[in-house]
């Protein structure tokens, strides 16, 4: 008979993970079994690992002894990891101890898998083989979150003659904990995954989700060195969330102390800005967007370091669709009047650091005001957050930059390479793709999405989850 109180824990879980983490279904069912009566382990920052669980075959005969052993890559035992086997679903789940390693034993033999995942480190997997009677020792490779941070600098749809087929371009790079990208990835580091029939994969114009999946290949990914060139002028607006849901994330302010590097940076021709907002409504449906500017763009940031330094401590009120939306006009609209463009060809950004636990998936009407500012007025919008936000569909829709930080001790790395993401001056991997639903399936106007999956160790795969406008063009 099952138990009750699993199975409701399970199915909130599961909810709660669909609608606001983009879970694949074993995480969310590994992450149930801890929080009913299983493993016992420091929770996840949510992300996907790249194996998902095989259940043994039914007619394996035998049972083992297994043993997990995770290190860094340098070989630093990693304690206090989650691990699942097989998904967790026969309910075999564990934490890794001092040396690292965690033992299950009574598992019957054949082909499974092992997940591990817990705050600090990306999620990793692999595939064994269990034989009877025996141990079998099965080594993981984490990587910690500031060593691989995936940044989408730009996506682009071609067009579609029959709404069938169309050609995706992903311009990816992925930092590492200097802020410097990775050069090593080729076209078999990546993937595509559209296969989310959990979630949402296409969707309509106003952001309902139509009952379509689709194929995707990748055909090349070809990597685009450093631009050596001379680069134009930057104008920076930085706007950053004051609310409690980023004092919640970013408890120790690394968000203000990893920026002040790329402050004191600025100098002539660059220029930089900085603002401040969040949702002052404490209760309705009412929004109530605060944003504070402190004071014009300037090449001397000395004031604005002190500016920033005031912050943490001081948040307020809620991060909403609906702030970040106002606030982004606001400051696109600043950033207009303020950083006038000149024969130099300035490029002009908006920078939204924010954390947003209602994200949008879709902002279309609610975010017309914010893309239509800052694309009359040729300003980039770039999210810098927590998963997937409100903010990165504006940077998609303007043609920005979207950086998703699973940590707040991704903030600084992202920071020490914030330059090179604004001038473009970065090494990234131009991802060619081919994409094949129904017919009539592709039509411009609707939202494409799915995992970008990237091959960045031996047990470690980052999917950022990416949506993209389908253009009619």
């Amino acid at each position: 008979m099952p138990n009750p109180l699993r199975t409701w824990c399970a199915a909130k879980i599961t909810y709660q993970g669909v609608r606001r983490t983009r879970q694949p279904l074993w995480l969310l069912a590994a992450l149930a079994l801890s929080a009913c009566g299983g493993s016992t382990g420091r929770s996840a920052e949510p992300s996907a690992p790249p194996v998902t669980g095989t259940p043994p075959s039914p007619s394996a005969q035998g049972k083992g002894t297994v043993v997990i052993s995770v290190a860094t890559t340098d070989g630093t035992p990693v304690r206090d990891l989650s691990l699942a086997i097989n998904g967790g679903f026969d309910g075999r789940g564990a934490t890794t101890d001092a040396n690292g390693e965690a033992r299950f034993t009574e598992v019957p033999v054949g082909d499974a898998s092992v997940n591990a995942w817990g705050g600090g480190y990306h999620p990793a997997g692999s595939q064994f083989t269990i034989v009877g009677d025996a141990v079998t020792t099965v080594p993981i490779v984490v990587e910690s979150v500031t060593e691989a941070i995936p940044v989408l600098l730009a996506a682009r749809t071609g067009p579609s003659s029959d709404g069938r087929t169309m050609s995706l371009e992903l311009d990816v790079a992925v930092l590492d904990e200097n802020g410097t990208a990775r050069e090593t990835l080729t076209t078999a580091d990546f993937s595509f995954d559209g296969n989310c029939g959990w979630d949402w994969c296409l969707m309509n114009s106003d952001g309902t989700l139509l009952n379509l999946d689709y194929a995707a290949s990748i055909e090349t990914a070809d990597l685009i060195p450093i631009s050596t060139g001379p680069r134009a002028p930057l104008a920076t607006a930085i706007l950053l969330d004051q609310s409690m849901d980023m004092a919640d994330f970013d408890p120790a302010g690394l968000r203000v102390s990893g920026l002040e590097p790329f402050l004191s940076s600025i100098a002539s021709p660059d220029s930089v800005a900085l603002a401040s907002y969040y949702d002052a409504a404490v209760a309705g449906d009412v929004a109530a967007p605060k944003v504070t500017t402190y004071g014009p763009f300037t090449s001397y940031a000395a004031g604005l370091i002190a500016r920033a330094d005031s912050l943490p401590g001081q948040e307020t009120g809620r991060s909403t669709t609906a702030a970040t939306n106002s606030a982004v006009a606001q400051l696109v609209q600043f950033s207009s009047s303020q950083a006038t463009d000149d024969p130099g060809g300035t490029q002009r950004s908006v920078v939204v650091i924010n954390t947003q636990p209602d994200a949008g998936y879709a902002c279309h009407s609610r975010c017309a005001d914010a893309v239509k500012a800052a694309r009359d007025a040729g300003i980039h919008i770039v999210a810098i957050g927590k998963e997937y936000s409100f903010a990165f569909e504006l940077a998609t829709h303007t043609g920005g930059a979207g950086i998703e930080v699973v940590s707040p001790e991704q903030l600084p790395p992202v920071f020490r390479g914030l330059d090179s993401i604004l001038s473009r001056s970065i090494a990234h991997n131009r991802v060619h793709l081919g994409l094949e639903s129904s017919p009539g399936a592709l039509q411009p106007g609707r939202l494409v999405s799915g995992y970008l999956n990237i091959r960045i160790g031996p047990n470690t795969v980052l999917m950022p989850w990416i949506t993209v406008p389908i253009d009619g063009t």
